[in-house]
């Protein structure tokens, strides 16, 4: 994460060298990805590089241009899940592995909850605005991540894929709306899957989002869809 960081910093012209002494951090421990580093001192390279780019979104841009499996281990173990549910989990499972935060024994540490018919991807972490750039990093992955994914899989861009999805009137959380409320119609109805199990293989963290989604889509619980199927 650090070196991707430094790296990344570089590209937009600053000197990395300089920018992970300033940090306090020595550049030879960057040669080990197993090394680790303190959260300050990544706090403070973030900073550092902030002011040396001149962009106060860097870590906006960081987490958009760098793919996760470009920097870190999670990053590879997300990219080999099925599909972009799985991953999320994953990612809440050896999240730690990359980044340690202050809230090591919430579980999860972010999570897909569903508010006045939106969904939104929370990061549990205890003083967020201690070190928003975290925060900033992570959701920029998380958002451009699936979309990537996605355009991948279809073989385009993730700006062909936009466009492409407007000249259909459409919009890719549409898309994936309408997807997550097929696949938990098709896990509910086989009775392969109990409700809980069906809400975290289409994506949410949370049960209850996922009964409220359910409920938006179908004016049903997934209990009573479930029920029906196996019956």
């Amino acid at each position: 994460m650090v070196a991707g960081l430094a790296n990344f910093a570089a590209s937009k012209g600053a000197d990395a060298a300089r920018l992970l002494v300033g940090a306090g951090i020595d550049g030879a421990l960057l040669d080990d990805p197993d090394n680790r580093v303190s959260a300050s001192a990544y706090a403070a390279l973030m900073r550092a590089a902030q002011r040396a780019c001149a962009d106060p979104g860097l870590a906006l841009h960081y987490g958009e241009a760098v793919d996760m499996s470009d920097v870190s281990i999670v990053g590879l173990i997300m990219n080999a899940s099925e599909n972009m549910g799985e991953a999320f989990l994953q990612l809440n499972r050896f999240g730690r592995l990359a980044l340690e935060t202050e809230n090591a024994s919430a579980d999860p540490r972010f999570a897909l909850i569903e508010r006045d018919g939106s969904l939104w991807l929370v990061d549990n972490r205890i003083d967020p605005n201690a070190f928003p750039e975290i925060t900033e990093t992570a959701f920029a992955r998380l958002t451009c991540g699936p979309r990537n994914f996605l355009a991948a899989k279809l073989g385009f861009s993730r700006q062909t894929l936009f466009r492409r999805l407007r000249a259909e009137e459409t919009s890719y959380e549409n898309v994936l709306d309408a997807l997550r409320h097929r696949m938990a119609e098709l896990y509910l109805r086989s009775g392969k899957a109990s409700v809980n199990e069906t809400a975290y293989l289409v994506g949410f963290s949370d049960p209850a989002s996922f009964s409220r989604a359910f409920k938006r889509w179908t004016g049903k619980t997934p209990s009573e869809v479930r029920g029906r199927g196996r019956s």
